[in-house]
């Protein structure tokens, strides 16, 4: 599943969340489950987003560029769409635990990275990336320096 909210404010309320998927299935699941009047669900594909330069001031990508083939594509078009001021907030699996010296051993992965890798490309499309760990899969985020034998997750909060 794909689903990741996309947000708009307008002041200090959130005026307009978003949440894209390339499941029919999922958004229909999504749409049952967490429906609310400031949030859209929308099958479509986060490679080529339907939205205007500069349209949003936070961008949450959690656990989705790992499935994306054209991961540079991905990262191209979070940053088209937000704002200037804006963040956007990726995470992806920390190869060394889920497939160290390997292809990606879940299936629907296509591409996995290590800690340097995955903050080295994103610095190619963001001016300031910084990096957190998540410990375990219900566990927080936390400032401290990250542990690539221990976190689960690498998080990174970036700006254009």
């Amino acid at each position: 599943m794909w689903s990741r909210l996309w947000g708009s404010t307008n002041g200090r309320k959130w005026s307009k969340c978003y949440a894209i998927d390339k499941s029919k299935d999922a958004i229909e699941y999504a749409l049952k489950k967490y429906s609310h009047k400031n949030l859209n669900y929308t099958i479509g594909d986060i490679t080529k987003l339907e939205f205007n330069d500069n349209s949003f001031e936070v961008i949450t990508c959690f656990e989705v560029i790992e499935h994306i083939e054209d991961y540079q594509k991905l990262l191209k078009e979070l940053r088209r769409v937000l704002c200037k001021d804006g963040i956007c907030i990726i995470s992806t699996p920390n190869k060394k635990l889920y497939s160290p010296n390997s292809e990606p051993q879940y299936i629907h992965h296509v591409k996995e990275w290590y800690l340097g890798e995955f903050i080295d490309i994103l610095n190619e499309y963001f001016s300031e990336v910084t990096e957190y760990g998540k410990k375990n899969f219900n566990g927080k985020f936390v400032k401290d320096k990250v542990n690539e034998n221990a976190d689960i997750s690498f998080v990174a909060v970036a700006k254009k």
